[in-house]
């Protein structure tokens, strides 16, 4: 598998499958401004809020060849094998990227485990092997790197800013970035210490700036 993180913002997406998962996958594809239809006979009613609300299209139908032409993007989530694979093989064939649930030989994508925190995105994936890790591994790193990093990488991304402004090549900023994102910066992160941190950066900019 090729790790890669997708813009989804108005992309016409498609989610077989009116239960619990498929409702999980709804909520990510929703989270990523995607243009999400959600095509079964039935739906559990925390998708039937959402559809009442406007957060989706609801063809109320089962699934049946065809369905999927105009989709960038499919999801199969039902308990149906058959349609699954049907649905899927249909996809493959007009080159839509199609994820079939508990399924992986069946899906051209994996959906990792997601740990969020502000702009900062850490994913993990096994390539379906073990879903039930992945799942450990994300609450493993929800504890570990929690919403402090977020606000660092706010931080960050505005001091990057800065440091392209005074350092012009980008050899320049690679080494500045080495050895001024130390272990001492990011335990002070840890601590949540975030205006200490973004101190030693400033620092360290001085520093080289004389240097340079």
């Amino acid at each position: 598998m090729y790790p890669i993180n997708m813009r989804l913002d108005n992309v016409p997406c498609a989610v077989l499958g009116g239960g619990s998962i498929a409702l999980q996958k709804i909520q990510s594809l929703l989270a990523a401004s995607a243009d999400v239809t959600i095509i079964a006979p039935d739906v559990t009613k925390d998708i039937e809020q959402l559809i009442t609300e406007g957060a989706l299209h609801w063809r109320r139908k089962k699934y049946e060849i065809g369905d999927e032409k105009g989709f960038t993007l499919l999801i199969c989530a039902t308990d149906d094998m058959t349609a699954n694979q049907l649905a899927a093989e249909e996809a493959q064939r007009q080159h839509i990227l199609v994820n079939v649930c508990d399924t992986p030989a069946l899906c051209t994508f994996t959906l990792p485990a997601v740990v969020r925190q502000g702009e900062l995105t850490i994913t993990i994936s096994t390539n379906g092997a073990s879903p039930a890790l992945a799942r450990w591994l994300r609450i493993a790193l929800t504890k570990e790197y929690g919403p402090v990093y977020g606000h660092w990488l706010t931080r960050l991304s505005l001091l990057r800013k800065e440091v392209q402004q005074t350092f012009l090549s980008s050899r320049d900023r690679q080494n500045f970035w080495q050895h001024a994102l130390t272990d001492e910066v990011m335990e002070l992160v840890r601590q949540e210490k975030i205006e200490e941190a973004e101190e030693q950066i400033r620092h360290a900019i001085s520093s080289f700036r004389s240097q340079s």
